[in-house]
């Protein structure tokens, strides 16, 4: 089943990045598959799991003006977890 977990305050410098990453994180170590939806122009979340933003490649507004694909604009992170 897909679950869908949102982060959200009009007011900025609150934590909601920290904290999105954070559970990204904590439910991957648990072997779940997550997709972290970056939507920050600083990008902070993408810059947070060690990648660096590409200008060249497709990115989110490009998806949601319908100019690329969900799988042009996805990251792969270090964060890989093996399940046994």
């Amino acid at each position: 089943m897909t679950r869908f977990i949102v982060f959200a305050n009009r007011k900025g410098g609150c934590g909601k990045t920290t904290t999105a990453v954070n559970v990204a994180h904590a439910l991957a170590m648990r072997g779940k598959r997550v997709l972290l939806f970056d939507a920050d122009p600083q990008a902070h979340a993408t810059i947070s799991l060690g990648n660096t933003p590409d200008v060249k490649k497709p990115n989110i507004l490009h998806l949601l003006k319908g100019k690329t694909s969900l799988g042009d604009v996805i990251n792969q992170t270090h964060i890989l977890i093996m399940s046994a």
